[in-house]
């Protein structure tokens, strides 16, 4: 008799799964928030890279420099969402160079051949955590070079 009223107080182990999933679940939701938000930062660099690349095609083809704005500007337009709003995609610089050196566009090289024309694309765009707020808010960059004749740049340059 009192061996089964000293084993109606031993502990169960019945709850302590439920206490186990309160300790952890606090843990996952953050896990899984923070890796939402990071995909979500991905995602919005690999927008503002295709932008780049959208321009960096148009360069390459020989546009013009007032066409490659237009063709970036287009870009964005068609590929930012609406948490992209402040993205800053800045007009493409262009160099010539003959070997590594800079020179006037429109120049020659001392070899007598044509410079290359490089062009810089970029792009920034404030992010603001989902789930952070601005707390969390970084700046995402997004940079572009490309190198091409100076018989493919458009003649306004």
């Amino acid at each position: 008799m009192v061996v089964k009223r000293l084993a109606t107080f031993r502990p169960g182990d019945s709850g302590a799964a439920a206490t186990e999933f309160a300790l952890l679940a606090p843990v996952l939701v953050v896990l899984l928030l923070s890796t939402v938000d990071v995909a979500m930062a991905i995602n919005q660099k690999m927008i503002m890279h295709h932008i780049l690349r959208i321009g960096a095609d148009a360069g390459m083809r020989g546009a013009s420099s007032e066409e490659i704005a237009d063709a970036l500007e287009t870009a964005a337009e068609a590929n930012a969402t609406s948490r992209m709003a402040a993205l800053d995609v800045q007009a493409p610089s262009l160099q010539c160079l003959c070997a590594d050196t800079v020179i006037a566009c429109g120049g020659t090289c001392a070899d007598g051949t044509g410079p290359g024309a490089l062009y810089q694309f970029s792009a920034t765009l404030p992010y603001e955590s989902f789930f952070g707020g601005e707390r969390f808010a970084i700046d995402l960059d997004a940079q572009l070079a490309i190198q091409v004749p100076t018989s493919s740049i458009g003649d306004d340059d």
